[in-house]
């Protein structure tokens, strides 16, 4: 008993897999006696927890089949037939725990559970009053139950689009959980039941705190059910009000939780979160894994559908402050998004327009159609947007280009003048060394007629005879063998300026001068001047 006792405080704190565990080893010990059934049972109930309804089904079958009177056993196994899409056989293991126990409150109220949550009003309805009947000490419960019956006609009257006839029913579900509260202030499935009517009303405050307090009192009180609805209404109360990332982190908790991220309705709600928070592509990736295991999930795919429109959206309306390579890149994704939720929209669509299926989706035909509009005009958007990114940079690469092609012909121009002033420079200096060589030629004839020219040997010896007179005359007349030639012609021009200045200035000073006669040397040159 210890260890089953041990087994049962893990599964109130949750840990289902380590109560599973000393279940297993209570079970071993108590195996062949009266004590082994309320073991099996909490094995089984384990299971369930755990997700492992085929196994907890299996299990209970075998302990009502051991044990046939066993009440506990036969709702759980409703519970789970209903759980796996079994109603027929959730109601038939009801009923059949009826006929056993005629004023049986928990059939009764598994039955009124099971006829709300499929929708019918009329059938629930009726066992709420066999039950007000035959259960008077149930009367909080029964009250509970009417609450429900009103809340769901509530919605019923919402989707017709009747606000007057959901006004009403809101408030009789109210006045029926007020009653219920009064009449058990420690029933908590009214006090969540009061705090929705008040959410619906518009009073989210108020239920924000209800289920505040319901939540603090799963925590003081052991005895009190932690209640997975309360933090699924509390966050979308986060939700509704623009706390996004509370209304996450409570969807998250609660899924984790209580529902080993199995549940479709709080994975549509969380990828609702993120999408509103501005995270579409962890919201596209939530949704698509819940898609994956669970293909039949019309909302999942609505929901989806939504959300890449949504990032499609904001990839076309984003600022273009990119380089035009990714902006096409971001286009060509925005598209695949679009198709992507034209497909879910268009199979949406086609369920919606066959009149013989029944499909359970919160959303009409209009709605459809409307989105339907709109992702075609966002898809048009998009490609539009596309060929004119694609156009700039064709219109951009050929105008780089062209800026390229003048470049390169100003460079080549550039390079052509640049050959032109070198090939100049080169021929300016060839001339001018055939200049110099033209005067070095003048040059060396000259030397050489003077070299040979008649009466030279003559003139020396006369000069060496008179003392000094070679010198003087050296010194008044300039030798032939003078460089002036090779000089350049402009120097050579400002030298001969200079030189007619320094001429006439010798002039002036020879004028001033006596008159001497020709010297011997003079007169023998003159001489031979005129005979040659």
């Amino acid at each position: 008993l210890m260890i089953n006792n041990t087994g049962v405080m893990h599964y109130r704190c949750g840990h289902h897999d380590k109560a599973l565990v000393w279940f297993g080893k209570a079970l071993k010990l108590a195996e062949n006696t009266v004590y082994s059934f309320p073991i099996r049972y909490n094995i089984a109930r384990s299971h369930e927890a755990l997700g492992s309804l085929q196994k907890a089904s299996h299990l209970y079958k075998q302990l009502l089949s051991d044990v046939p009177g066993y009440l506990e056993c036969t709702l759980r196994l409703a519970a789970v037939c209903f759980s796996m899409g079994y109603d027929d056989k959730a109601i038939k293991y009801c009923v059949q725990g009826l006929s056993q126990y005629e004023n049986s409150a928990e059939c009764l109220a598994m039955l009124i559970w099971i006829s709300l949550a499929k929708g019918k009003s009329k059938d629930a309805h009726r066992y709420i009053r066999e039950m007000d009947k035959k259960c008077p000490n149930e009367h909080d419960f029964t009250q509970t139950a009417l609450g429900g019956m009103y809340l769901q006609a509530a919605y019923k009257e919402s989707r017709a689009g009747n606000k007057e006839g959901n006004q009403k029913q809101l408030n009789n579900a109210l006045t029926m959980f007020k009653q219920a509260v009064t009449t058990s202030p420690r029933n908590m499935f009214a006090a969540l039941g009061m705090g929705v009517c008040l959410a619906l009303l518009g009073e989210s405050l108020v239920a924000k705190k209800i289920f505040d307090k319901i939540l603090d009192a799963s925590k003081q009180d052991i005895k009190i059910v932690d209640m997975p609805e309360a933090w699924q209404n509390k966050a979308s109360i986060n939700l509704e009000n623009g706390h996004y990332q509370d209304a996450w982190k409570t969807y998250h908790y609660c899924q984790r939780t209580f529902h080993l991220q199995k549940n479709v309705e709080i994975s549509n709600l969380m990828a609702q979160a993120l999408n509103a928070a501005g995270n579409k592509k962890e919201a596209t990736a939530l949704l698509l894994q819940t898609i994956h295991h669970e293909p039949t999930s019309l909302p999942s795919k609505y929901c989806l559908a939504v959300v890449l429109m949504g990032h499609a959206h904001e990839i076309i309306h984003r600022p273009e402050t990119m380089e035009n390579d990714e902006r096409v890149h971001e286009l060509d994704f925005a598209i695949g998004r679009l198709e992507l939720a034209a497909f879910f929209i268009d199979y949406l669509f086609e369920l919606k327009n066959n009149k013989e299926k029944h499909v359970e989706l919160d959303i009409n035909r209009a709605s459809l159609k409307d989105l339907k509009k709109n992702l075609t005009l966002m898809r048009d958007k998009a490609e539009r947007t596309r060929r004119n990114v694609e156009t700039y940079m064709r219109e951009k690469q050929k105008a780089d280009q062209e800026y390229e092609e003048e470049v390169e012909i100003a460079r080549l121009e550039l390079k052509q003048q640049e050959n032109e002033e070198r090939l100049k420079r080169e021929a300016e200096e060839r001339e001018r060394e055939a200049v110099a060589q033209r005067n070095a030629e003048k040059l060396a004839a000259l030397q050489e007629k003077w070299a040979t020219r008649p009466g030279k040997r003559k003139m020396e010896e006369d000069d060496a005879k008179q003392p000094g007179g070679g010198k003087e005359k050296e010194e008044e007349e300039p030798s032939p063998w003078s460089t002036d030639l090779l000089g350049d012609p402009e120097e050579s021009d400002k030298e001969g300026g200079d030189d007619k200045e320094k001429e006439g200035e010798e002039g002036e000073k020879k004028e001033k001068k006596t008159y001497k006669p020709p010297s011997k040397r003079k007169k023998m040159t003159l001489e031979s001047d005129s005979e040659s």
